[in-house]
């Protein structure tokens, strides 16, 4: 027997019918959306009543409550009724599977009477219908079997599949949205892409509907709030919105921004950020604001100093950086790794002596590259081929190397990175692992270029 003919029981049909709800449910979401925002346009005076039905095909009354019932948003399955040889093998498994679709339930709602002029028996107001057929067998006589479940819109096929709650909470958030686009959010986004909010609305509704009720209230709270103060710079954390703080935010961020994005036209919202510190020792304590010497500022504030020191050393490592001896005229910044293009911000560094210290390895140099994009007078330090030769027997594997190709090197510097990654596995001489009496040496030479 193949697997057409197998007789398809109701939790099977379930099982299909939920596959296809899986498959369709945020097509017919989107659609929803679209038609509930033509039903209340009609309503608020935006679109005309005739436009409405002539675009839509259904009066605007009706069309905020449920799709107009298509073969489009329909599900069908032949139930494959079993042949005269198949009853006669096992009658008792044949009846059981005709009584199993005659007892069907679904919503609560049971089969009507057949109407003598049909072969169906219907279910709730014709959306559900079982298609019974009479067949005359020899062997067995006259039988009455389903032939063929068919789910005539989107409603009854979630009922069916026993999804039944969750369409329902996407009718209704879907609607509210509608509501909320045209009553209060539209007036204020002029440059709305509704092809966007459509896409938008499609790709997010799963994660839309899966919130509790609360989270919902806040979404909305937060979506309606970024909405009507576009030109408002603040803090998450300023938002005067009852529950929403940072983590919420970062928590539900990637359901909020597209749906700001598509109603705006903004790539997202405009939040302040905490800003990015850098860290400062001054190796000259005569160069220090009010006798600090190690402070943490930011970008825009350390642009502003009034100062200028003779030199600057970015140096990566946090215990290399804290042990650097006093040096006239200059200052050390605890470096950023790649982070390091924030010093980008410091205006006054293309005016001063510049030296970077980093692991000596291809990650040190592809920051450093990054740095010399930025300024490209900086210089390195400690990071030649004599400091690799002297400490070669220190070096480690480095783990993840950056073979990328990094334009801002010197022809020295290539040589070194090249020694570096020349072997099976690529070599790494750590900061810390650099004698301190040799560091302290290779220092002097920036006394010495002053």
């Amino acid at each position: 027997m193949s697997k057409k003919d197998v007789m398809i029981t109701v939790s099977q049909a379930r099982a299909k019918a939920l596959r296809h709800y899986e498959r369709h449910y945020k097509d017919w979401a989107t659609e929803q959306f679209s038609l509930a925002i033509a039903a209340f346009g009609v309503k608020l005076g935006v679109v005309s009543e005739r436009v409405h039905e002539a675009a839509f095909g259904v009066k605007s009354e009706s069309a905020a409550a449920a799709l107009k019932p298509t073969s489009k948003h329909s599900f069908s399955l032949p139930l494959h009724p079993p042949t005269e040889q198949q009853v006669l093998k096992d009658q008792q498994a044949a009846r059981l599977w005709v009584q199993s679709w005659r007892n069907l339930d679904c919503k609560g709602y049971s089969t009507c009477s057949a109407r003598k002029d049909s072969k169906a028996y219907k279910f709730y107001k014709e959306e559900m219908q079982i298609h019974w057929v009479k067949r005359e067998w020899a062997s067995v006589g006259h039988q009455e079997v389903p032939e063929r479940l068919l789910l005539l819109n989107p409603e009854i096929i979630s009922a069916f599949a026993q999804r039944e709650q969750e369409w329902h909470r996407v009718l209704q958030r879907v609607n509210e949205l509608a509501c909320l686009c045209l009553k209060q959010w539209f007036p204020h986004c002029l440059k709305r892409d509704m092809a966007a909010l459509s896409l938008t609305l499609h790709k997010q509704i799963s994660n839309l509907c899966s919130l509790d009720d609360a989270n919902w209230t806040t979404f909305i709270a937060v979506i309606d709030w970024l909405v009507n103060n576009q030109n408002q710079k603040c803090y998450v954390r300023q938002l005067p919105i009852r529950g929403i703080d940072s983590k919420w935010f970062e928590a539900h961020q990637k359901m909020i921004e597209p749906v700001y994005c598509a109603l705006t036209g903004k790539a997202k919202p405009d939040f302040m950020q905490q800003p990015h510190l850098i860290r400062v020792r001054f190796l000259d304590i005569t160069l220090a604001p009010e006798g600090f010497s190690d402070v943490s500022v930011p970008a825009q504030e350390l642009n502003s100093y009034a100062q200028r020191p003779a030199a600057v050393l970015v140096c990566e490592n946090l215990v290399s950086f804290l042990a650097l001896p006093p040096i006239l005229g200059t200052i050390a910044i605890f470096g950023s790794g790649y982070g390091v293009s924030i010093l980008s911000e410091v205006s006054w560094l293309n005016s001063v002596a510049l030296w970077y210290w980093g692991d000596l390895d291809s990650n040190g140099f592809a920051i450093l590259n990054r740095l010399r994009h930025h300024f490209s007078h900086a210089k390195s330090l400690m990071m030649d081929s004599a400091t690799l030769d002297i400490h070669r027997d220190l070096c480690v594997y480095e783990p993840s190397p950056n073979r990328s190709e990094l334009t801002h090197l010197s022809a020295d510097e290539k040589k070194t990175l090249a020694k570096l990654l020349s072997g099976d596995k690529a070599l790494r001489l750590e900061q810390e692992r650099i004698e301190w009496q040799y560091a302290l040496e290779q220092l002097r030479a920036i006394t010495k270029a002053m």
